[in-house]
């Protein structure tokens, strides 16, 4: 393992970390119950498992830093509540934890663009998967100079979390159309399971609102955790059965 791959290994196992540790203090503070911890949780320890078991793969590296945006972006902790942490620590909390909130979408094309298959579609050039990154600090520092309630849970947050969703699981079912092996496409139906089965009803749920019916809503959220164990399924298990390429002898 190179000296880079280390240090990226290092600083995503302090952001997961970070997230585990702060809502276990919610936890044990009695500030959120088992019910509202115990999902954002079950991602980070999926993350360190893919940071650390799987580090030497792009894409367990880009999967750990999905996981940890997804966990707080469905975490019942608030950027503000972290300024119960005096200080410029405090002040540092609120931002990280604002821009892993905004991180979502942009991660979830870049792991699109990196995840272990082969394609005739998408360009693998690290340069190309890290563009997705530049519109993230646009969008980042834009909100840093509105107040956090205008935004998080606001419509721009929406918006942008959906139309990245959207663009990285059009990017995964144009690689299934392309995809050469037995193992990549049984990777991409786990992938694409997850997203329709888990993502897609809370999204719409989301974008819904209170035109959703609350067993709808309720469906949606026990479906969620479907999207992460996908996602994690498909990068990190290696015994897909790999039958050739079609139309081979």
């Amino acid at each position: 393992m190179t000296s880079f791959h280390r240090a990226g290994q290092l600083v995503l196992v302090l952001v997961l970390g970070l997230v585990l540790a702060v809502e276990l203090y919610k936890f044990g503070s009695g500030t959120l119950s088992l019910a509202a911890v115990w999902f954002p949780l079950l991602l980070c320890v999926l993350g360190l498992f893919a940071v650390v078991f799987k580090s030497y793969r792009d894409a367990s590296f880009v999967l750990g830093l999905l996981l940890a945006s997804v966990s707080v972006l469905f975490s019942s902790i608030i950027p503000d509540e972290l300024l119960i942490l005096e200080g410029w620590f405090g002040e540092t909390a609120r931002v990280f934890w604002e821009s892993l909130i905004w991180l979502f979408p942009f991660v979830f094309v870049h792991f699109s663009l990196v995840f272990p298959v082969r394609s005739r579609w998408v360009d693998k050039g690290k340069h190309r998967s890290l563009l997705p990154y530049l519109p993230f600090g646009i969008a980042f520092f834009l909100s840093l100079t509105e107040p956090t309630a205008r935004l998080i849970g606001g419509l721009p947050l929406i918006l942008t979390v959906s139309a990245g969703f959207l663009l990285g699981l059009g990017i995964f079912v144009r690689q299934y159309l392309y995809s050469l092996t037995m193992t990549e496409r049984n990777r991409l139906r786990f992938v694409l399971a997850g997203c329709f089965a888990g993502a897609v009803p809370r999204f719409l749920s989301a974008l819904g609102g209170d035109l959703v019916p609350a067993f709808a809503q309720d469906a949606s959220s026990l479906l969620l955790p479907l999207f992460p164990l996908s996602l994690a399924l498909a990068v990190l298990h290696e015994n897909f059965s790999d039958l050739g390429r079609p139309g081979r002898a």
